[in-house]
């Protein structure tokens, strides 16, 4: 019995390899974190950073409208201090309603806002989304969602 381990060292080195794997995984996870902050707030190029957004089409249910009003807010929160990569939002919800519009600024970001429209749309119906690009940067400044194909919106971002 020369090379036998006592039930002490088998439970010291099961101890020592759970608290190995836990290190290891606390890690991962904060790597994670990081890097997904530190991707929403790295340069995108214009193409790169409208491309988010077109993704949605020119047209969406209010299903994934929910998804789209979440992503602005994400994308505002994470370049809050960036005026060129926020974006402002003008929408509708029936057809007989008018506009409203949310602007996002350095100074007044307004997350509180779009966090509460985004469950307002109808999840069957198909909106109409228009994109307002910034003549300066290039970047989509602004999306305009629209009940019906033919609505009109008097809307200028804010690029401030």
């Amino acid at each position: 019995m020369g090379n036998s381990l006592g039930a002490g060292k088998i439970i010291f080195i099961v101890m020592a390899a759970i608290l190995a794997i836990s290190l290891v995984a606390y890690g991962v996870m904060r790597i994670t974190v990081f890097a997904d902050q530190a991707e929403s707030k790295m340069t995108l190029s214009s193409g790169e950073f409208n491309q988010q957004w077109k993704a949605y089409g020119n047209s969406s249910n209010g299903a994934d409208l929910t998804t789209l009003i979440e992503a602005i807010v994400k994308n505002n929160k994470n370049n809050k201090s960036e005026a060129s990569m926020l974006v402002d939002v003008a929408y509708q919800v029936a057809e007989t309603d008018d506009f409203t519009i949310i602007k996002s600024t350095v100074k007044s970001p307004n997350y509180e806002k779009l966090e509460k429209i985004k469950n307002d749309f109808k999840p069957q119906h198909g909106y109409f989304l228009e994109y307002i690009t910034s003549k300066s940067t290039g970047n989509i400044s602004g999306i305009i969602i629209k009940y019906g194909r033919n609505q009109k919106a008097d809307f200028t971002p804010d690029e401030t």
